[in-house]
């Protein structure tokens, strides 16, 4: 989060009351204003987004079932920290497998006490290739493991039989061990499963500890740094999929416990944000200094919302593989950190192939660190940072602006979302052909660029939208110009931008559109696009004074067209609307006055699609600017040289216009 602390005060506003334009042509923007302040978020669902409930399979053939044992307690675990959006249905014979795991997003391995090692070597052995199938696709198992007191250690063999992952022997346990003196320790901060848990838990019984260096360790017990893990907890990649191994059984309810296994109940829907470019983003949760970890509670929300959440410390194609969403904030080291040829490739890749991305970027020279990363998926912006002399939370920080009915386009990211406020964002120049805005500034000419003021921007910079999403490939897209919006709390300070007493993640709606765009990059919304707008234009092409025009588009989406309109003004004056009226084939039409050749004229187009979630497209901006009609031609004169060395120079003289 760059401070917006340095942005110069603007002590001075400049009015102008008239602006004259001398020779120009008509020419496409993509800053387009927005018409009249609709109710706020009128067009967006009443419910909010949610992920769809999950699939488990639950290996039950051997498991205490009693009341109170360890089988229900891992139900009840998974009630209490992930919640009741999953659905389920039980296992009882091994053999059974091939035809009930399909369909499903999660196989779930509770304590099998009441096998044996050779009745587990034999499971293992069985589910081999359907297994290492499924994590490879994209599934997730999960094992909960310790057997006994006098044989630790049951379910680990089906992990050794069927290679899912390779484990040593148990090493200690508790009780019977050496546990039982120890602390737990939560080995990797970053690993979805340590969410929620503390730093340095208090083991329970029936804990073991293993010898594995197959998988990342979550959870290990605590000893003096440079001293072998005694792994408990593991988390082990394979193609798209996840392998968890839990070396406790749940005979005992414990708060950490219980939410490791919530935490592997999400890892279907997997969201990572990349710190491997040395951002300044901290997301530990719970952090060691509540004052110190900016992104504490979006990770909280995403956490409640049903994700999993990852911390990428070290680049990796292996890792996004297996992730759906992956979260890239600004880096802060130019020489060292931004993303090279190589990382935007596998990025490129990575969302090509179906994984999303959100790439949060910021103003002026600051956006520079994520440029080439965008760049690659079709998005650029000015370089600069917007104003709103009307919308500024502080009068002396005109950048910093809450933006409100029309600025808010109608998305399922926007759903329930009826204001944002922005701490110094730019603005697009340069947007993908499919993109769809979520939030654009004022058309009310009170907004213009930072640099240069309304002298330099005599139309400001009405419409300009500075979020956006956009397919690619079989993936999505999120591009925000923004970055102190998503914070939480950063060292040694609260980041409140508009001293307001209220901390800027949880201003306005700001946290709600955060966890929203998350939850439309996961696919949590319905497949469903903007109206596709072509060949917009208007005849004649070239007008003369006072030659009525005609606006033409075509309009298309699947869901059909709730409304189009066209929205136009003269000489940057007031907007009018015109319902365009269909012509047949996609075609629509609407007329917006005649010509005057001495002043300008403006237009855009704006659509909602007839589906439930009223998905809004708003065109860019045409300007037909004044004395809009063609200059005789110049006349080449006889530049007065001679040609002696193969060089001469031509002069022309200017124009009778």
């Amino acid at each position: 989060m760059k401070s917006k602390s340095t942005i110069t005060f603007l002590l001075t506003l400049l009015m102008v009351s008239s602006i004259f334009i001398g020779n120009a042509g008509q020419k496409a923007s993509i800053f387009t204003p927005q018409n009249i302040e609709r109710t706020q978020n009128a067009y967006a669902t009443s419910a909010a987004l949610s992920l769809p409930s999950t699939s488990i399979l639950v290996y039950t053939q051997f498991v205490d079932g009693r009341a109170g044992e360890e089988y229900e307690n891992t139900m009840t675990a998974i009630n209490t920290t992930y919640g009741t959006n999953y659905h389920y249905t039980n296992l009882t014979d091994y053999t059974n497998l091939d035809s009930q795991l399909p369909g499903n997003d999660i196989l779930l391995i509770p304590e099998q006490e009441n096998a044996n090692t050779t009745i587990m070597k034999t499971v293992g052995t069985a589910w081999a290739t359907t297994l290492t199938d499924f994590v490879t696709n994209g599934g997730v198992v999960v094992l909960l493991d310790f057997g006994n007191e006098s044989a630790p250690g049951l379910g680990l063999h089906i992990y050794n039989a069927s290679g899912l992952m390779h484990i040593g022997p148990v090493i200690d346990q508790y009780p019977g061990g050496t546990l039982g003196g120890e602390l737990l320790h939560r080995h990797t901060f970053g690993d979805a499963l340590c969410r929620r848990i503390e730093y340095q838990p208090v083991p329970v019984t029936n804990t073991m500890a293993v010898d594995t260096t197959d998988g990342t360790v979550a959870v290990d017990i605590y000893q003096y740094p440079g001293d072998l893990n005694d792994p408990i907890v593991v988390h082990k990649i394979m193609g798209r999929g996840h392998i968890v191994f839990m070396g406790f059984d749940l005979s005992t309810l414990d708060p950490n416990y219980e939410n490791i296994v919530g935490n592997a109940i999400r890892l279907p829907n997997h969201v990572v944000f990349d710190a491997a470019q040395q951002t300044e983003y901290r997301w530990e949760f719970p952090p060691p200094n509540p004052d110190g970890y900016q992104g504490a509670a979006f990770v909280e929300d995403l956490v409640s919302a049903g994700f999993a959440v990852s911390r990428m410390d070290t680049f990796s194609a292996a890792f996004l593989n297996a992730s759906d969403v992956v979260i890239c904030t600004l880096p802060y080291d130019a020489a060292l950190q931004y993303y090279d040829t190589a990382e935007i490739a596998i990025l490129d890749a990575f969302v090509a192939n179906g994984g999303s991305i959100f790439i949060v970027s910021d103003w002026s020279s600051y956006g520079d660190e994520s440029r080439d990363l965008v760049n690659n998926f079709g998005y650029d912006w000015a370089r600069d940072v917007l104003w709103d002399t009307d919308d500024a939370m502080n009068w002396y920080y005109e950048s910093q602006i809450a933006y409100t009915g029309d600025n808010i386009i109608s998305h399922p990211i926007t759903t329930n979302v009826s204001r944002v406020e922005f701490y110094a964002s730019d603005g697009f120049t340069q947007l993908p052909s499919n993109a769809e805005w979520i939030i654009v500034t004022d058309r009310d000419s009170t907004s213009c660029w930072g640099e240069g003021g309304w002298l330099d921007n005599y139309r400001g910079a009405g419409g300009v939208p500075l979020m956006a999403v956009s397919r690619y490939g079989a993936g999505k897209v999120s591009v925000v110009l923004d970055s102190n919006f998503m914070d939480s709390t950063t060292y040694p300070l609260k980041e409140d931008q508009d001293n307001d007493g209220v901390v800027d993640y949880f201003d306005s709606d700001n946290d709600v559109l955060l966890l929203n765009t998350i939850l439309w990059l996961a696919d949590a919304a319905p497949e469903n696009e903007a109206p596709h707008f072509t060949g917009l234009s208007h005849t004649p092409f070239n007008p003369n004074d006072g030659d009525p025009l005609n606006v033409h588009v075509t309009a298309t989406d699947s869901d059909g067209l709730d409304n189009i309109t066209c929205y136009y003004r003269d000489n940057l004056g007031a907007w009018n609307s015109v319902p365009m009226t269909p012509q047949g084939s996609d075609l629509y039409t609407a007329d917006i006055g005649t010509y005057n050749v001495s002043e300008e004229k403006d237009y855009y187009i704006r659509a909602f699609d007839n589906s439930s979630e009223m998905m809004e497209r708003v065109s860019s901006t045409y300007y037909l600017e004044a004395i809009n009609y063609f200059p005789t031609t110049p006349t080449l004169q006889d530049p007065g040289t001679t040609d002696n060395d193969g060089v001469f120079l031509l002069n022309w003289t200017a124009s009778t216009d």
